[in-house]
Order: C-alpha cells, then sequence, then structure tokens
C-alpha cells in the first residue's frame, strides 16, 4: 500500500484537533474507519476524502447530535454523507435547545424578580402597599396535612398537573384563601405565565396589594394582619408563599403575605 498520499491518524488528529482517542472511538462505533491499517504495526491512515466525513462527524458534534445517529446520514458505508440532512436535523436540535435556555432564562429572572421585591418587604412585619401586574395561578382545593412532606407532595403533585395541562410555571407557590362575605375557600396554588386557557386557572386584575412579611404562615390570621381590608365584607383574595431572599433559609424562611381587595377576572372551575 502506497502510504504516499495517505494522513497518519497524528496528522489527522493535529489537522482537525480532534484527540486520538476520540479517533478511536469513532472508528470503534463504525462511523469513521481507516483507509488503510498497516498490519505489522497496526498504524492508522486516512484518506484525504475521507476529511469530509470527519467535518460531518465534527458538526454532530457540535450540534449535539448523537453520533448513533451518524449512519442515518451516510450511505455505502459511510463514503457518501448527507450534509443537507445533517444540517437540518441539526438546526431542529438547535432550536429545542435554544427553547430550553430561554425557559431557564426565564426561571432565573423570575428568582431575580422575586429576590428584588423581597428586599422592598420591612423585616419588621409592617405591610407596604405594592403595585402588582395581572397574575394568573394554577389553584386546586387545599388539603389538610399533618406533616410537612405531606404538604410539599401537593405541590409536587400540582406541579405535575399544572406540566400536564400545559402550563408554563413560575416559582411563587403556596396558599391562597378567597374571603366572601362570611365563606372562604381555600386552595393551594403555583403562579403561572400567560395561561391559553382558564381550566383552575384563577386570574387576579392588576391593581395595588398590601404585602408584609411574616416568620411564620399568617394566612389563617389574616384578618388579624390586614384589619382595614377585612373592616367590610367585599371579596378578598389573600395569597402566603415562602419568600425567597437573596440569603435564603431553607429550614426557617419567611413568608410573604399578599392581600388584593381586586376581584378575580377569572375563576375557573372553582
Amino acid at each position: 500500500m502506497d502510504r504516499k498520499n495517505l494522513l497518519s491518524i497524528g496528522e489527522v488528529s493535529k489537522l482537525f484537533d480532534v484527540h486520538i482517542k476520540s479517533l478511536r472511538y469513532y472508528e470503534e462505533i463504525g462511523v469513521f474507519k481507516p483507509h488503510y491499517v498497516d498490519p505489522n504495526n497496526h498504524y492508522r491512515y486516512y484518506s484525504y476524502q475521507q476529511l469530509s466525513v470527519l467535518e460531518a462527524i465534527k458538526t454532530c458534534i457540535e450540534l449535539d447530535i448523537p453520533l448513533k445517529k451518524f449512519e442515518a446520514f451516510t450511505e455505502n458505508e459511510g463514503t457518501v454523507v448527507n450534509f443537507a440532512g445533517i444540517l437540518e436535523y441539526g438546526k431542529k436540535r438547535a432550536l429545542e435547545k435554544i427553547n430550553i435556555i430561554n425557559d431557564s432564562l426565564l426561571s432565573i429572572e423570575t428568582i431575580q424578580t422575586e429576590i428584588e421585591d423581597s428586599m422592598r418587604l420591612p423585616t419588621n412585619g409592617q405591610a407596604v402597599i405594592t403595585e402588582v401586574p395581572r397574575s394568573y395561578y394554577f389553584i386546586k382545593p387545599f388539603e389538610e396535612t399533618f406533616s410537612l412532606d405531606d404538604y410539599y407532595e401537593e405541590f409536587v403533585d400540582l406541579f405535575q398537573e399544572a406540566k400536564n395541562w400545559g402550563y408554563k410555571t413560575g416559582y411563587d407557590m403556596g396558599k391562597l384563601y378567597i374571603f366572601q362575605a362570611k365563606a372562604i375557600k381555600k386552595f393551594n396554588f403555583i403562579q403561572v405565565i400567560d395561561p391559553a386557557n382558564s381550566k383552575y386557572i384563577l386570574t387576579i386584575p392588576s391593581g395595588e396589594r398590601i404585602e408584609k412579611c411574616v416568620t411564620d404562615s399568617r394566612i389563617d390570621y389574616a384578618a388579624d394582619e390586614f384589619p382595614d381590608l377585612f373592616s367590610d365584607d367585599r371579596t378578598k383574595i389573600v395569597l402566603e408563599s415562602e419568600l425567597i431572599s437573596s440569603t435564603y433559609n431553607t429550614e426557617q424562611p419567611p413568608f410573604k403575605l399578599s392581600c388584593s381587595k381586586n376581584v378575580p377576572e377569572t375563576i375557573g372551575s372553582l
């Protein structure tokens, strides 16, 4: 075999900045086999024509396409490569990753907003007035629980239900009570973002809310916490959630108690 027009594995490694171990792995899984293997020393050699295949493999890796799928884009034992197919599939994978990254960025920004909001609430329990945009909450009737584990398990189920309905959730979650004259309706809630339908969704219009930081759960004593707001029989909505701060104490987090006198725009399937 005349090796004048062949490249050694070391030369290919340097030329394409691919580790020799990677080239051996590509050979092992059958996507990039040497053009010639010296039977005496087992040195591997590649033809110049094969370099386009290696370029396609690198494209797959950069586009996060599993190399096990590479064979679907080749013919004639890997000598013919469907570049157009690789790029189209890679574009699809890239768009999926962009959507995941955008969702992650939205989650980060949501938490950052909650941290910024927490900094506005005095730690001495003093109430403040906050302007809140229209908000959507996925709600289910509140179930009395006797342990913290059971309580958090309810929210795991609630997250799953919201996901099943196709809702994109935020991180604000907790208890939501609707006070109507002498009646109280109790729910667990998870805030959602621009829901496509109103199933199990409570929508509160934009407007002022009275909020305060409390050291433990006080939603059952909302009338004591907001005496001025509870001086009449108009409908009131009180939300209670763990307050996420820049130095979050997971063992004993504070709570945000929020009261709105805005009548809900939508109460889906209550």
